[in-house]
């Protein structure tokens, strides 16, 4: 017989699923969670941790913005402190009192979320 139809020299590896990351990223921020029209800025750290709440290593991302679903990146102006910390300051009028400002650190596949009630001075 010249071939074996049951025989191949490749194996099957068996498919092995991706498994939940080990890693998560919380937001942290300065005070309470606030932002006053008006006011100064707030401090916020993108902290990774892992499954026993020991620190990890950073994990470079991007910040996003928003209040009730849109973007706000245009009312605050950011101040890149370090490698996930920034300053926010909230440049928006006396209409976002009492709105919230929901603040996003993506890395890969990892994401945090932070709301922050927008106050008068």
């Amino acid at each position: 017989m010249w071939a074996d139809y049951y025989r191949s020299s490749i194996e099957p590896a068996p498919i092995i699923p991706d498994e939940p990351s080990d890693i998560t990223v919380v937001i942290s921020c300065t005070g309470k969670h606030q932002l006053k029209v008006g006011g100064s800025a707030k401090t916020l750290t993108a902290s990774f941790i892992d499954v026993d709440g020991n620190p990890s290593e950073y994990q470079y991302g991007d910040w996003s913005f928003t209040i009730d679903g849109d973007d706000a990146s245009n009312l605050l102006t950011l101040t890149p402190i370090s490698d996930g910390k920034v300053k926010v300051l909230f440049g928006g009028d006396d209409t976002y009192i009492n709105k919230i400002l929901t603040a996003t650190f993506t890395s890969g596949d990892l994401s945090s979320s932070l709301d922050l009630e927008i106050l008068p001075l």
